[in-house]
């Protein structure tokens, strides 16, 4: 492997055809990415279908850039899908209660949390990357590795990935909006006196991430998915339907003893299961204070350029800087801009954090982070009312330093994974990283080009 590496960065052949190759695949699995997120709430991480189709491409058209040219194409999906799955879940709650940003502020909100998020996984990637070797499993790390070596003599593998493409297509042709034959999913309820709901769907990519991230994970997911549906939200329902006809949730028409399943659940257990990852989250930000320290001190004081990591450290420094700067001028309000920048930067530090651990044991593609980000947005919505600040601007203003918090979780994620796949094929760390920063910029500019935030 390093020998494939080695000669095929000796090539410069390519280089061009690499880039533009990474840019729009970028750019496509970004819009794939917020259609399905926004449509299903279902992202997967791009790495292995980039691995996939960039080997494919670099083979017949860019053979002296090799894995080279492959990893760095692979990159540049994971990047591009990344921003859009981290702004799918709250740019559209602006629009939803009819805000409106400016096209700028909203590049560099998103800008700026790539810088956070690249800053801070970079303190930390080496712990997780490296000394974590064989502790931290990387699961969808290890599958983009084998897909990128697969193209590189292993026809056997290829070939299976060719025919779990194919079957994979079939299926989801069938049964989705393209042909809609075949009807996939099955629902159950319980009656009122157990409330509880069972649903289950026969779908390609939810099988691959299976086959991906393992049996233990999907075990233990599934495992927390019987225990919210069959214990957490019956339990809720229970003392629910003991509730007056005037207890009400946020909707001040909805009686909680009224409460379907999925509205308890949406109420409740989601925000049960948010404060369990926060309070992880937290621990385990604190067990990894002795690392960030040591990190940032070999960091500092490193005298070889490969141990440097200037790009992280400036972006993070921007970022925090950047991140009160944004918040000063969009609401207008010191105190607001720096007390909300202030939640922002620790509750993304916090997460991103959590996000690129998540990333070593279950893969991107299962990452929660929709519930990190209802975690952080719980806390910093209390903190508003408690502060006075209420109104519909005020919530605008709250909701655009959750894009912040969002998009530097799923970033974080998918950059801690895309460089354990950098270090298992012996590739260059600092030559990914600024890949990675450069193309999520140019994928954030398009994807506010395509009015994800509305001017």
């Amino acid at each position: 492997m390093e020998d494939i590496m080695k000669n095929s960065t000796q090539q410069p052949a390519g280089a061009i055809f690499v880039t533009i190759v990474g840019i729009v695949l970028a750019i496509i699995f970004a819009a794939s990415t917020a259609y399905s997120g926004m449509k299903a709430g279902l992202t997967v991480a791009a790495g292995i279908p980039g691995a996939i189709i960039g080997s494919g491409l670099v083979k017949a058209f860019a053979h002296a850039q090799g894995m080279r040219g492959k990893n760095l194409i692979q990159g540049m999906s994971s990047g591009g899908e990344s921003i859009a799955s981290g702004m799918i879940y709250v740019v559209p709650a602006i629009i939803l209660i009819g805000g409106k940003v400016n096209f700028f502020v909203g590049i560099a909100v998103g800008a700026l949390a790539v810088l956070f998020a690249v800053g801070v996984a970079s303190i930390v990637e080496h712990y997780m990357v490296v000394e974590q070797d064989g502790q931290l499993a990387y699961p969808e790390s290890q599958a983009i590795a084998t897909a990128l070596t697969a193209g590189d003599g292993n026809r056997d593998s290829l070939t299976k990935m060719a025919w779990g493409f194919g079957v994979g297509g079939v299926l989801t042709a069938l049964s989705t909006q393209v042909l809609g034959w075949v009807n996939t999913t099955m629902t159950y309820f319980g009656n009122a006196s157990y409330r509880w709901k069972f649903a289950l769907e026969v779908n390609p990519m939810l099988a691959g991430i299976g086959f991906v991230v393992g049996l233990e994970v999907s075990v233990t997911m599934f495992a927390g998915s019987l225990l919210a549906n069959f214990g957490i939200t019956p339990l809720v329902a229970y003392f629910a339907h003991m509730a007056g006809d005037s207890a009400t949730v946020w909707n001040a028409e909805a009686a909680v003893n009224a409460l379907g399943v999925d509205a308890l659940a949406g109420a409740y257990s989601k925000y049960i299961g948010a404060g369990m990852m926060l309070c992880g989250g937290l621990i385990g930000a604190l067990k990894l204070l002795p690392v960030i320290k040591t990190s940032l001190q070999q960091t500092l004081h490193a005298k070889d350029a490969s141990q440097k990591d200037t790009l992280g450290l400036i972006g993070l420094a921007i970022a925090s800087v950047g991140v009160f700067g944004i918040g000063l001028i969009v609401a207008d309000n010191l105190w607001l801009a720096l007390l909300a920048g202030f939640l922002s930067l620790v509750l993304a530090l916090l997460f991103v954090i959590v996000s690129a651990r998540m990333a070593g044991t279950i893969g991107c593609s299962n990452a929660p982070v929709s519930g990190m980000t209802i975690a952080s947005l719980v806390i910093m919505t209390l903190v508003f009312v408690l502060c006075g600040w209420s109104d519909a601007h005020h919530t605008q203003w709250l909701l655009l330093f959750g894009v912040f918090i969002v998009t530097a979780i799923s970033v974080g994620g998918a950059y801690t994974q895309t460089q354990k796949v950098n270090y298992l094929v012996k590739g260059d760390r600092q030559r990914m990283q600024k890949y990675f920063v450069i193309l999520n910029f140019q994928v954030k500019c398009n994807d506010d080009n395509e009015s994800l935030i509305v001017v």
